[in-house]
């Protein structure tokens, strides 16, 4: 039984060692190899091109800042990751921090094998905070963009999804300022935005969103959102199917009228927006369209009701993660007995801790 085991350790080891490393130094070369042979000073390390040997001063290794649920934080290298523990190596000693524990994990820099702080292109990168950061690339230091930097959460979670609400709301005191809208965080689990462009044409309203939970940490995260849309003067932007008789004009005289004698009753049926009228054709210049659709113009109180769920998951290789919203709305129009509904799905993937694509 023992030489079982001897046997299974030394397989196992062979495998860690067989499979590919990366190895970065100080002056920013990466290696990619096996390592063939160790020393106390040195690693022996077998690549594509040959053998190369590397002092072990002149590595450096990758520093994570570590956020747990509880309000901690730590810093150091990581020793060793398993589906539930992750082993870190801190100035306080080796923790052994379970997964379900941490909140948010993030790549700080780099230090080197004698616990030196090593200056990371990425460290110095400042996300932008106006146009011409964006245009023009003004930032403070130099160096990549963060693409290369690891991460497990985005620096901000969305609210919605172009139109469409999301599970999360604003964090408690933030305000929210867009070209078409802007919100407040009432608290950790209250948010109120409103559609500020309506104004110009009297809509008043107002958009309250409650989350009824949030649960998850770093690796798998989802929540629940509740919430109403209130408005004062509202346009119907929907459609819905209608079906009639419409009497089709054949032919009209000099004065543009319709001869009664010559036209024909025809069924329809379709998508029509919300209060339309529909009648036959009335224009003797138009022989393309037989329907005369006239839209309301009729501005009503209108409420919006919505519901959303949100659940996300770490992206492979600590890049963010990936996040889907499935939602529901009704809309209920005052003076209207149609209530249209929706149901809606929704994508956003982090792809820095800065930019994110929907």
């Amino acid at each position: 039984m023992k030489l079982i085991y001897k046997l299974l350790l030394i397989i196992v080891v062979s495998l860690l060692f067989s499979q590919d490393q990366k190895f970065k130094l100080k002056d920013g070369t990466v290696i990619v190899g096996t390592v063939q042979e160790e020393t106390d000073t040195t690693y022996t390390i077998k690549t594509k091109y040959g053998s190369v040997t590397v002092n072990k001063n002149e590595l450096v290794q990758v520093e994570y800042e570590v956020k747990l649920n509880s309000g901690e934080t730590f810093r150091g290298t990581k020793l060793s990751e398993t589906d539930e523990i992750i082993q870190l190596k801190t100035k306080v000693g080796t923790l052994n921090i379970i997964k379900s524990d941490i909140l948010d994990i993030i790549e700080s820099g780099q230090v080197t094998q004698a616990g030196e702080k090593k200056e990371s292109s990425t460290a110095k990168y400042r996300r932008p905070y106006s146009l011409a950061d964006v245009l023009f690339g003004a930032r403070t230091g130099t160096g990549s963009t963060g693409k290369d930097i690891e991460f497990a959460m985005g620096e901000e979670r969305l609210i919605d999804t172009f139109f469409d609400p999301t599970a999360y709301v604003l964090d408690d005191g933030t305000l929210y300022l867009s070209g078409l809208s802007f919100g407040f965080g009432l608290s950790d689990k209250l948010m109120v935005t409103t559609q500020w462009s309506a104004f110009f044409w009297g809509d008043f309203n107002l958009r309250p969103k409650y989350m009824l939970f949030q649960k998850g940490n770093w690796e798998k995260e989802s929540a629940l959102a509740i919430g109403g849309h209130f408005h004062t003067f509202w346009k119907p932007d929907k459609v819905v199917w209608q079906a009639g008789t419409a009497y089709i004009c054949e032919d009209f005289n000099y004065n543009g009228d319709c001869n009664d004698t010559i036209g024909d009753e025809r069924d329809y049926g379709g998508y029509f927006p919300i209060g339309a009228t529909i009648d036959g054709r009335d224009d003797p210049y138009d022989d393309e369209n037989l329907l005369d659709v006239e839209e309301t113009e009729d501005l009503d109180i209108m409420v919006e009701l919505f519901s959303a769920y949100t659940f996300s998951k770490s992206r492979k290789g600590m890049r963010g993660r990936i996040s889907n919203t499935v939602g529901a709305l009704v809309q209920i129009p005052l003076n209207h007995d149609t209530y249209p509904y929706r149901i809606y799905w929704g994508l956003d993937v982090d792809i820095t801790p800065q930019l994110k694509m929907v």
